[in-house]
């Protein structure tokens, strides 16, 4: 057989092993992520704190995660994809051995708010990263693997947690964290290529093409708000239904393991198909699981309801898929759009989870799926309305 022709990007040549290695990076940043909130029971105990002081530590992490994305995708952009994820990591390591070490709340307060700045730089950059290796047309799977990595988290990564805090308490569970964090980091710092020229540090970056992407940055936001409204409630739904504990955590899993299977089959259908309309067709079945979810939890249909709620997490499996679209920009800005991306999902996540409450608050969790319908309709239609992405280019020399 005759052996590629020199340049060429066949299966074979692209870098799946430094992809599975970015994909455990994000493993370790998502279990952080989904984490500390399970933990908050023990450090509460451990620091005299009250509930909402407590909830701080989540929603500090989270506010810092958002905000300082567009910033960080500007140092990717303007210092290079290699730097950013060592230095990021670099920081993601001392927070972490901070948390685990805090003599009190507002020191620990302080490395949870330091922990989101470090995953903001990450996990954009992670993305970027494949961007620039991976040409558009295999990015949906490499996309779809690295965001395996945060399902992987909720799955595996949890509950090994929780079970490690039960023998080591919340500040061992984080110093191991700390320490996977270290491996991840000196892993990248063998594997990753060494960085080559990138812009000049004293020139301007070229600006964002906004016109190219503001409509899969308002998608993106609009299908975590949906994200938001429905998942968030949902355990909390199923236990005033009657499911105990147990139950409740066996249907988590099950949504993780769909989530965790969707990313890589939505990955291939977005290869094949294309982002665009392999997102189109996603968001449209995960649109059509919301009346039922609702009319299922309205009247307690115990079976129905977990169909429908399996059925939005796998069909929600592809925002890897618009990740890939938001990465269909010159190599030179690609990290600003993917922080972009990045600040409106969680952006997102966050609007959905404080209307939720409000919703279930005052009428139930069916309210609060019949909320995230037309968010996903809108989400669709900007989709639908917008031009075909033609392609990334070939890949970016890496930086």
């Amino acid at each position: 057989m005759a052996a590629p022709a020199a340049g060429r990007t066949t299966a074979a040549t692209l870098p799946w092993g430094r992809a599975l290695l970015l994909t455990g990076v994000l493993l370790v940043v998502g279990s952080d992520l989904y984490l500390v909130a399970p933990l908050l029971p023990l450090i509460r105990r451990a620091l005299g704190v009250g509930l909402p002081a407590a909830g701080l530590l989540v929603s500090g992490f989270a506010a810092a995660y958002t905000l300082a994305s567009p910033a960080l995708g500007r140092v990717s952009d303007r210092f290079g994809r290699r730097r950013t994820l060592l230095g990021g990591l670099g920081l993601f390591v001392l927070a972490e051995w901070a948390s685990a070490l805090a003599p009190d709340y507002p020191a620990l307060l302080a490395a949870r708010v330091a922990a989101g700045v470090a995953a903001a730089a990450v996990t954009p950059a992670v993305y970027a990263q494949l961007g620039d290796e991976f040409p558009y047309g295999r990015r949906g799977l490499a996309m779809g693997l690295a965001s395996a990595g945060f399902a992987l988290a909720t799955v595996a990564g949890v509950p090994l947690g929780l079970l490690l805090a039960g023998v080591a308490g919340w500040r061992g569970t984080l110093a191991v964290l700390a320490a996977a964090a270290m491996a991840a980091a000196v892993g990248l710092a063998l594997r990753l290529p060494p960085a080559g020229p990138g812009p000049d540090p004293a020139g301007a970056l070229p600006p964002l093409p906004w016109a190219r992407v503001w409509r899969v940055q308002a998608a993106s936001l609009a299908a975590f708000a949906a994200l938001g409204l429905v998942y968030t409630y949902l355990p909390a739904a199923l236990g005033r239904a009657g499911m105990g504990r147990g139950a409740i955590a066996g249907v988590l899993a099950v949504y993780g393991l769909l989530g965790l299977g969707g990313n890589l089959g939505w990955g291939v259908a977005g290869d094949r198909l294309g982002k665009r309309r392999a997102t189109l067709v996603a968001m449209g079945a995960q649109g059509a699981t919301l009346p039922l979810l609702a009319w299922a939890a309205a009247g307690n249909r115990t079976a129905w309801w977990l169909a429908a709620a399996w059925g939005f997490g796998a069909a929600g499996a592809y925002i890897a898929q618009l990740k890939a679209l938001a990465s269909a920009v010159p190599a030179a800005a690609r990290g600003r759009s993917l922080a972009w991306n990045n600040a409106a999902l969680y952006a997102g996540l966050s609007l959905g989870s404080a209307a939720g409450g409000v919703l279930v608050a005052r009428w139930g969790y069916p309210a609060a799926a019949w909320a995230a319908l037309p968010l996903l309709a809108a989400g669709w239609g900007l989709l639908a309305a917008g031009p075909q992405t033609a392609g990334g280019g070939p890949p970016a020399r890496p930086r």
